[in-house]
């Protein structure tokens, strides 16, 4: 099923906002789409679970919300990077995502809203 919807994700020093065409699995279970970056970024996240991937060329990222654990695999260097989440909010709904987290030491608001 094709959708639409409006991507934010804000870090202290810069935002991305921006409408993409995201698809919803049969099951309703997971969503996705291409970021508008140079890259073509894919990126799905899974209802069930709780678990945001993105995948491009250079670089593919797991992160679990729910365990509060996820990886960063740079593919030049086949180099997997583990990495804690600190979930400040979690707000899952069919038409909206909207997580607030820390890895890092940065904070990362990332949001997703279902346009009508």
């Amino acid at each position: 099923m094709r959708k639409f919807a409006n991507m934010k994700l804000e870090t202290n020093d810069k935002k991305i906002d921006y409408d993409v065409e995201v698809f919803i699995s049969d099951n309703n279970k997971e969503l996705s789409y291409i970021e508008k970056d140079k890259e073509k970024t894919f990126v799905s996240f899974d209802y069930e679970n709780n678990i945001l991937k993105r995948d491009n060329n250079s670089l593919y990222m797991e992160y679990d919300f729910n365990s509060k654990k996820g990886y960063i695999l740079v593919k030049s260097l086949n180099n997997k990077i583990m990495v804690d989440i600190e979930v400040k909010k979690l707000n899952v709904s069919r038409g909206f995502i909207n997580i607030e987290y820390i890895v890092n030491g940065q904070l990362y608001n990332y949001e997703l809203t279902s346009i009508k």
